[in-house]
């Protein structure tokens, strides 16, 4: 039988980066599935999480930036907390994701029984 893959740690935030920033409008989903897709491939719940935290904080910081200098009018202090309120979530949602990847991604090792 053969091995699964395991990617490495930077290849995994490289993908939970790429899609939590093609995903970027759609605020929680977008970190679920990139936290999901790069836990999956991290295989490993302790190696996902990792891989999570700088997609998340780049993530929340791209997520801030584009409502921050495009959000309705309204008063400053609403929109800094909604804003921060919504990158807060996204990061979240990445590091669930993540473990959630992890947790259902088949080990890398195969166990063989006689029957």
């Amino acid at each position: 039988m053969r091995k699964r893959h395991q990617y490495s740690v930077f290849a995994c935030s490289l993908w939970m980066l790429a899609l939590g920033l093609v995903l970027l409008f759609l605020p929680a989903i977008n970190g679920l599935v990139a936290g999901f897709t790069g836990g999956y491939k991290a295989r490993g719940v302790g190696r996902a999480v990792g891989a999570s935290l700088a997609p998340a904080a780049l993530t929340a910081a791209a997520f801030w930036l584009v409502f921050g200098m495009f959000a309705a009018p309204m008063p400053a202090a609403l929109e800094g907390l909604s804003v921060e309120l919504w990158a807060v979530s996204c990061s979240i949602a990445m590091i669930a994701g993540a473990v959630v990847g992890a947790s259902l991604a088949p080990s890398g090792h195969v166990v063989l029984r006689v029957r």
